[in-house]
Formats: structure tokens, sequence, C-alpha cells
């Protein structure tokens, strides 16, 4: 499991105060299959945990038992901990709102927590888990309710010199689905919108040298000739673009 190289395992010591290890370890007891269920899921993406499976599965065909135990260290006070967070949560009960560290210890039954021991990290790992929290006033009266956080990225790569990139968010007007009839109306009211709040350099004066989002670039206001896409607009139209638009 570990290759050539030979491990040296130093023994650690309890300390003088008691910590959270020595009062967690085999507190809680999901049960064996619990563990190796889990154990067995987390093999298929992290390879510490696939390399420790494969020796239980040799244990097995060999008829040695493996007693697996929990050690769940939470801050006291910390909800949701009542169970191994592994487990599926409580949809009546609050989610963790602190960090809290599960470890799975494979060892003999006898070891206990406050003993000297010598052990090995296999793997480790961070995960965030779905948060559930309290709503209402306290008591009886007070319900659980999820909470998700979502977020939407748009890989819109643009040259610093140009305004920010449009998102153009439609509705079907009648509740239904999209053809490429309404499509192509939605898209030509929305140029005329455009065309109707654009501003130029004469109508914004010298606020267009402040405000750069105000202006509208033109070869004959700011000398310079520019491609004037009105010039071929009727040419190449919403309506020429459909034959690419999936309804």
């Amino acid at each position: 499991m570990f290759g050539e190289p030979f491990w040296i395992l130093p023994p650690v010591a309890p300390g003088a105060v008691a910590d959270l290890f020595s009062g967690a370890l085999g507190l809680l007891t999901p049960g064996a299959a619990h563990i190796r269920r889990f154990l067995r899921d987390v093999a298929t993406v992290r390879q510490g945990v696939a390399c420790y499976a494969e020796t239980l599965l040799f244990g097995d065909a060999l008829r040695i038992q493996r007693p697996l135990r929990i050690a769940q260290l939470a801050e006291p006070g910390t909800p949701g901990v009542a169970r191994w967070i592994a487990l599926p949560f409580d949809p009546n009960a609050p989610s963790p709102d602190k960090p809290v560290t599960s470890i799975i210890v494979d060892a003999p039954s006898s070891v206990g927590g406050g003993d000297t021991v010598a052990g090995l990290v296999l793997d480790e790992w961070v995960e965030i888990a779905p948060r559930r929290v309290l709503v209402g006033p306290p008591g009886d009266q007070a319900t659980v309710e999820a909470r998700a956080v979502t977020g939407l990225a748009v890989n819109a790569v643009t040259p610093a010199s140009r305004a920010p990139q449009a998102i153009l968010h439609a509705v079907s007007p009648d509740g239904q689905r999209w053809s490429s009839a309404s499509l192509a109306d939605a898209l030509e009211e929305t140029l005329e919108l455009a065309q109707l709040r654009a501003v130029n350099l004469d109508r914004a004066l010298w606020a267009g040298r402040i405000l750069p989002a105000l202006q509208e670039q033109s070869w004959s206001l700011q000398g310079e000739k520019t491609l004037d896409p009105w010039r071929f607009a009727p040419d190449l139209g919403t309506r020429a673009l459909l034959p690419y638009v999936k309804d």
C-alpha cells in the first residue's frame, strides 16, 4: 500500500488537558455498514481512500476483522452534530454552522482516545455541507429552511477600451415556446429601443468626454472613419441569422 519507503511512526502522547479527540472517539456509532459504504463511495474519487479500501477487501477475503470507529470533533454547541456528518442530515434539525472534523479511525478496539498512539493519516480533504438554518421565533414554532448560494459566470473577454458586454434576457410574451418569428420580433424591437436610447456627441456635448459609455463613435464627429453598420444592416438584418437559431 505504501510502496518501497519504510514508514517510521513516532508515538503521540495526550496532553495534560483532555482534548476533543479523547472524548469523541467512539462516541458516535453509525454502524460498520455506513462507514464502509462511505469509504467505498469516496474511494471512487480519492486515491488515498481507494488504496485503503483495497486493503479492506483483502482483509475481508482473509477474514480479518477491521474495527472502524468515528471521532467527530466539533465546538460545543454546534448544531447538527448529534449524528455523524457523513449520514443524511435530519430534515428537522439545522446543519452545522461551524467547522466539523470527522475522523475514521482504524485501530484495535482496546485503543482509547487518551492512550499514547502512533498513527498514520492516509487521506484528508475539505467539503462544504448543505446549509439548513432555523427560521422564525425560537421554540417549537421555528422551522428549518434550506439555503443555497448560486451564481452565473459568463466568459466574455473584451478589450479594455470597449464597454462591457450586455446580455439580452427575453421572456416569451405569451408563455409559449419560442418560435423563429417571435424571436426575430424580440430582436428587432431591441434594436429599435437601442437606437432610441443611443446618445452621440452632438447631444451629449461635453459629457461625452467624461462618460465614454455615452459615446457613439462617428467618423463625422471624431475625425476618423469607422465602419458604419447601418449601411449594410438592411441586407444583414436579424432575419438573416434565423437559419442559425434553433427554436
